[in-house]
């Protein structure tokens, strides 16, 4: 009698034992799938309003990308060189068409996070373009939806002015980031420079700030250069038809400002 308790204890501790082999021991093919997986941080994309840039610091590997209008899940996976799946696996996309405006991405496997962050810059056919003009928005602060929201405002019904935006760390973004406005992706006239015929071939280049109060950041300018250089040698604009908004003939403004480094500028890119 005293010896079927004993049994029953066996019994029961082999029990367990096969019970934590088998959850340990899982086959070689779902053990590499669940790695497969694990390699893509998963992180819900977020509404514009609720994003904290300090979140981007605890993350291995990637950065943000805020949706703007016109742009598709296929364009923003060729600017970053990010697979679309693994961009929708990161961010719990299961339809990539229904991406929102304003909406922000987490973009996996960008390895760091560059000082100066330069995406693809989309080349299209060499006309009309003729000339790159230069501006600063003339505020503090904002970034290509804030803009786009205040020109849609204006009564400008493509919105956003510009081409291009080059970010100066406000609303979320890095110190020269370079936003690539819906005009361009639609190869569509600007709506930056009244006079001369230069919203028809004049490619709208904007910095965020306001530099006739304050001086550009070295970010950037080396954005800057590196985005007019770029568009230079594929369009074959020459450097003394790069102007600022304020060499445009008939124009009367100041812009892009009296602090900014324009003959330093035009020297570099010479």
């Amino acid at each position: 009698m005293n010896q079927l308790p004993r049994l029953s204890s066996f019994f029961l501790c082999l029990l367990l034992a096969a019970a934590l082999l088998n959850g340990c021991a899982a086959p070689k093919q779902f053990q590499s799938e669940k790695r497969q997986v694990s390699e893509v941080p998963k992180v819900r994309s977020q509404p514009y309003q609720n994003f904290i840039p300090g979140r981007l610091a605890d993350l291995p590997s990637g950065r943000y990308h805020v949706v703007l209008p016109k742009e598709t899940l296929w364009r923003i996976s060729k600017t970053y060189g990010v697979p679309m799946k693994s961009i929708m696996v990161a961010n719990d996309i299961e339809d990539g068409n229904q991406l929102q405006i304003g909406q922000w991405l987490y973009i996996p496997g960008v390895r760091g996070y560059p000082k100066t962050p330069r995406p693809r810059v989309p080349l299209f056919k060499k006309d009309p373009w003729k000339y790159i003009v230069v501006h600063h928005t003339a505020t503090p602060n904002g970034d290509a939806r804030s803009l786009d929201r205040l020109h849609l405002k204006r009564g400008w019904k493509n919105g956003l002015g510009y081409h291009f935006v080059i970010d100066n760390g406000t609303y979320g973004r890095r110190d020269g980031e370079i936003e690539v406005g819906r005009r361009w992706y639609r190869q569509i006239k600007g709506a930056h420079a009244k006079t001369g015929n230069m919203n028809q071939v004049g490619i709208g280049v904007a910095l965020v700030g306001n530099f006739s109060r304050s001086r550009v950041s070295e970010e950037q300018y080396d954005s800057l250069k590196y985005l007019v250089k770029t568009l230079q040698t594929h369009y074959g604009i020459p450097s003394h038809r790069v102007l600022g908004h304020r060499h445009v003939p008939g124009a009367a403004t100041e812009c892009p400002g009296n602090y900014f480094p324009w003959e330093q500028f035009k020297d570099e890119l010479s």
